[in-house]
């Protein structure tokens, strides 16, 4: 992917970007520490970010590297799991910052992370009754969690698979470990630095932690409602995943560091939710049908390019099939046949290669700050729309390039060539945000100048451009600009968001009009361009 502009000139818009708290940045605010769901807007109250801040910046010091203990664990653990637990630890630098940064809270919290992948990925699952006292506190966590059905269901998705089991794992021990939980002497202690406004004194270890004293031991209550805070977070991270393309397969089934570092820059982008839902609602609107009738031969699975789940005994992995000979696992395979969450190998055909680049530019003005359909603003359903037809010219191996506009200094420039697809590359493409007038030479020549680069014959290209605004295109810049379209040979689909422009009208192929507090107007008219772009 290359990338123009968006260099400084962006301005925050209200209520889409956020700030970072003063003094401390939101980095260091351990994800524990948010205690809002995600995208309801309820914010933790400031004794407790204070004190989040506080563990962010003592969590962050360099630990010893200790032995972890293996005798007396609370769970009973077969070399194949603790061998793919070992190979994670060892790949990952992600999970290993994680245990650090709880090893400062306490000791056992750190073998809690360990002792919570091992039962969401293994098969059989079986508590120690011979556990040292040193793990009590994990084993009554355990205790309560493994009889519980919600663990079962959530236990379903994760068994297996060590991404999932991983994050599953993190997501369970952030509710649990909270910085509320700390020994109280470290509390004190982290008070005290914090009233005498000596920050460097956190980078000290703490005199009055006494290395006896342990967390408090949570109740079944408190248990569960972790869990379920974990599984609501893990289906949104599998949700993320499916939309903004971190499903396996795409890059590694085994990378946990990708898949985390890639959710976590989704999650980071402000406004994600209500993005993802759009991106969600318009990639089923652009996404061709199934064809009907017989496929046409030359068309068909040609290219291995990962793993990915599904219920096609066809194209299982062995490793799936194997466990049609093991009694102990032969349920677990006739329930991910059922549920179509089997391990099998993906691949893609050779496209037919009917169709050009698709080129989008997305009006970022002030004027699109207002209020649209469900309560969003205008420019997240154009964003939507520009990342959906991202996904189009991905699955169809187009070449994309994405536009943000504003002003006529105002210009980003976003190419995405055909097997070069990443996401962080997409979330870029989010990110971009201006907050000027409206200027549509900009845009059109530099779309214009980018169909016809990649001009192919028997291949017609496509310009989406969508605004809300109102701009003067000169006659001759119009006449030169039509001539020049009929020569490239592509077409432009203009969409206008409460209003009309007839001089982009004049230069269309297909125009649609959408009423911006109107749910089904955006659908009709992103329908509609679906079967343009074919």
């Amino acid at each position: 992917m290359r990338r123009r502009g968006c260099d400084g000139r962006r301005v925050p818009r209200h209520g889409y970007r956020g700030e970072e708290p003063a003094g401390v940045p939101v980095a260091a605010v351990p994800a524990a520490a948010h205690t809002a769901r995600e995208g309801s807007g309820v914010a933790a109250s400031l004794p407790q970010l204070r004190l989040a801040q506080l563990v962010g910046l003592w969590q962050r010091q360099k630990a010893v590297a200790k032995p972890r203990p293996v005798d007396g664990r609370p769970l009973k653990v077969d070399p194949d799991a603790r061998a793919a637990y070992e190979t994670l630890r060892s790949s990952s630098r992600t999970w290993a910052a994680r245990e650090q940064e709880l090893e400062r809270l306490a000791p056992q919290a750190a073998l809690l992370l360990e002792d919570l992948f091992y039962a969401f990925f293994t098969p059989r699952v079986e508590l120690n009754p011979d556990t040292s006292p040193a793990f009590h506190w994990n084993f009554a966590i355990l205790a309560a969690l493994l009889p519980s059905d919600a663990y079962r269901r959530l236990r379903a998705k994760t068994v297996g698979d060590p991404v999932t089991a991983a994050l599953a794992s993190l997501h369970m021990v952030e509710q649990l470990c909270t910085p509320e939980r700390l020994p109280s002497a470290v509390r004190r202690a982290l008070w005290s630095a914090w009233q005498a406004t000596d920050l460097a004194a956190l980078r000290l270890p703490l005199r009055a932690r006494p290395d006896a004293e342990r967390l408090e031991h949570p109740g079944q209550y408190v248990v569960l409602r972790a869990l379920d805070g974990a599984a609501q977070a893990l289906a949104m991270d599998e949700r993320l995943r499916s939309t903004w393309g971190l499903q396996p397969g795409v890059r590694s089934a085994h990378a946990f560091d990708d898949v985390h570092g890639l959710l976590a820059a989704v999650r980071a982008l402000p406004g994600f939710v209500e993005l993802t839902d759009a991106l969600e609602r318009f990639a089923r609107l652009l996404r061709p049908a199934p064809a009907r009738g017989r496929q046409r031969p030359g068309h068909g699975y040609k290219r291995l390019v990962g793993l990915t789940w599904g219920g096609d005994l066809d194209r299982v992995v062995p490793e799936e099939a194997a466990k049609l000979h093991d009694t102990d696992l032969e349920d677990l395979f006739r329930e991910a046949y059922e549920h179509r969450r089997m391990w099998q190998e993906r691949y893609e055909g050779d496209p037919r290669r009917a169709a050009g680049p698709i080129v989008c530019c997305m009006d970022t003005s002030r004027s699109m700050n207002a209020a649209a359909a469900l309560g969003l603003q205008r420019f997240l359903w154009a964003k939507g729309v520009g990342l959906a037809l991202l996904d189009v010219a991905r699955r169809g191996n187009r070449t994309f390039l994405g536009l943000c506009f504003a002003g006529e200094q105002d210009l980003a420039a976003f190419e995405f060539t055909p097997g070069s697809w990443r996401p962080q590359d997409a979330l870029e493409m989010a990110r971009c945000d201006f907050d000027g007038g409206t200027h549509f030479q900009a845009p059109l020549r530099e779309a214009l100048g980018f169909l016809q680069r990649h001009r192919r014959p028997g291949e017609p290209g496509h310009l989406v451009f969508i605004t809300d605004g109102d701009a003067p295109l000169p006659a001759s810049f119009a006449m030169e600009f039509r001539a020049a379209k009929a020569a490239a040979g592509f077409q432009m689909i203009s969409v206008f968001i409460d209003g009309f422009h007839p001089d982009l009208r004049a230069l269309s192929d297909y125009t649609f009009t959408v009423r911006a507090d109107r749910m089904d107007s955006w659908e009709r008219a992103v329908a509609d361009m679906a079967r343009r772009l074919t």
